[in-house]
């Protein structure tokens, strides 16, 4: 009886990452698009959660782009490009770089970057809107803090660490 080899193994666990990882985003994508994580009128923008949590389990930008243009499938059905898809795509690739850059506690860089992209996300998209509905705003990014923890607990449990809890794809 042969053992697996080495490759073989890597190839499984890699895998299964990425399993993870997709299912993630599947699963963000249609919870953004329905009405069941409505709380007393505020929703949270899972996607965004769910694509900064990532950013920690992921070291190079070209594989993240992968689950970042899956999200945009399920934030956009239209053809062609909308302003608040750019800025949405142009956040998580910063929080990306900042999450391989901030120094310390992933889980606490992992909430002040969602708590910081939250309050980006709508100076760039609809800097009206961030006046006129300040408390809004901030709602919406304690239930992503709150959304973001959970995210973030269940996927260190289900991702194998490296360094810093990335792995490499």
């Amino acid at each position: 009886h042969r053992e697996p080899s080495r490759t073989k193994m890597v190839n499984s666990k890699i895998l299964h990452k990425w399993v993870i990882a997709l299912a993630l985003v599947v699963v963000a994508g249609v919870l953004q698009n329905s009405l069941v994580t409505n709380f007393m009128s505020i929703k949270p923008n899972i996607s965004l959660v769910v694509l900064i949590t990532l950013a920690f389990f992921f070291k190079n930008i070209t594989t993240y782009l992968i689950p970042v243009i899956v999200a945009g499938f399920f934030l956009r059905f239209e053809p062609g490009l909308d302003w608040n898809i750019a800025v949405f795509t142009g956040i998580v690739l910063v929080v990306f770089w900042l999450s391989h850059k901030l120094p310390g506690q992933s889980l606490l860089n992992q909430v002040f970057l969602v708590g910081s992209a939250t309050w980006f996300f709508y100076l760039l998209a609809d800097p009206q809107f961030l006046l006129r509905a300040p408390l809004t705003i901030l709602s919406e990014m304690i239930y992503n803090l709150i959304v973001g923890l959970v995210i973030f607990t269940l996927s260190s449990y289900f991702f194998s660490y490296e360094s810093k809890f990335r792995f490499t794809i």
